[in-house]
């Protein structure tokens, strides 16, 4: 072809192009993690705002993602383990929304040293129970955890200790404590609770735990003075006599 048939061809592109682009201009939608000077496309725009740019489904039990991802809602079929991509290789506010819609948990983790801060909590992976969701943001330094069912318990609001004694704060400002002791067979036994309420206790329960002994019948006694803020007494008793028994105990209040 001679030179001046590639010019025509090439002026016939160009003229081409000019036409389809009037008509409708478009080019290419970058991946949701560019923050440069280039073109945005309304597809861009679509996802940046908000929109999913699409979806990925992963049913294999160890999943690894890559930046592109960001963006789109992935979902997982748990129980399964997810590796994020290292911090380095994305653009700070990008999002990975991950659903888990299996019956087993998803743990999320780190690459490398990097970081995943769940609200206070400085952790390498996170763990997205079944039917619920978390969605990690690339921070400056490290990935954040702040949206999300899946965030709710690193929230001080949900602030929980599961443990034989231990608590669970409301973000009603609500406050349950448990526990479990043995009184004594002497006097009463002062209990003091993990956290002392700010305003006054609502409700206490303490009943026997008989165990697989023989069945008998033990009566629990407690009592608070006040408002009963930052413990109670309790005794059990045996045929009308003081007994050392196991106790399990319930308090709630604010």
């Amino acid at each position: 072809m001679s030179r001046a048939s590639v010019l025509a061809q090439n002026d016939q592109e160009v003229q081409d192009y000019v036409l389809q682009f009037k008509t409708r201009p478009n080019g290419p939608t970058a991946p949701i993690s560019h923050a440069d000077d280039s073109l945005a496309t309304t597809e861009f725009v679509m996802r940046a705002v908000g929109s999913f740019a699409g979806q990925t489904t992963f049913s294999t039990p160890t999943v690894v993602l890559t930046p592109a991802m960001a963006g789109r809602r992935i979902v997982v079929n748990g129980p399964a383990t997810v590796t994020l991509p290292l911090l380095s290789a994305g653009t700070s506010g990008a999002k990975f929304y991950i659903q888990n819609v299996g019956s087993g948990d998803v743990v999320v983790n780190r690459q490398g040293s990097d970081l995943i801060v769940a609200l206070a909590n400085n952790l390498s992976s996170i763990t997205i129970p079944p039917l619920s969701n978390g969605v990690l943001t690339i921070g400056d330094t490290n990935y954040v955890l702040e949206e999300g069912m899946s965030a709710l318990k690193y929230s001080a609001e949900f602030a929980t200790t599961l443990a034989v004694i231990g608590k669970e704060r409301m973000p009603s400002g609500r406050l349950r404590q448990w526990g479990t002791l043995t009184t004594s067979g002497s006097g009463d036994l002062a209990v003091l609770f993990p956290e002392v309420f700010a305003t006054r206790l609502l409700s206490l329960v303490a009943v026997a735990y008989i165990g697989g002994g023989p069945t008998r019948d033990t009566n629990v006694m407690v009592r608070t003075d006040g408002l009963g803020r930052t413990g109670f007494s309790v005794g059990a008793f045996l045929t009308g006599a003081r007994t050392a028994e196991a106790v399990y105990w319930v308090a709630e209040g604010y």
